[in-house]
């Protein structure tokens, strides 16, 4: 049985604009009505540097402590509205 894994690493809901692209062809109204869309993102937080924001959201275990991880987000922190701890 797994023990409950204390790690250094928080777990945190990142909200962040996205950008978006269109191939269809229209008109510049409809192009000005566009907004961009915000996103939500919930991992754990590995680090916040060189301009990202890098997130896991599996782990493995071996002998207790984090082997690997899986299920990585890359967010680009010009982009970041708001983090919050979970």
């Amino acid at each position: 049985m797994i023990k409950k894994q204390d790690h250094k690493y928080p777990l945190v809901k990142v909200i962040w604009v996205d950008i978006t692209s269109d191939p269809a062809w229209r008109s510049l109204s409809d192009l000005e009505k566009e907004s961009l869309p915000l996103c939500v993102s919930v991992g754990y937080l590995y680090s916040v540097k060189n301009k990202i924001t890098r997130l896991f959201a599996d782990y493995s275990l071996k002998d207790g402590e984090i082997d690997e991880v899986g299920n990585t987000t890359l967010i680009p922190n010009s982009v970041i509205l708001d983090v919050k701890k979970l």
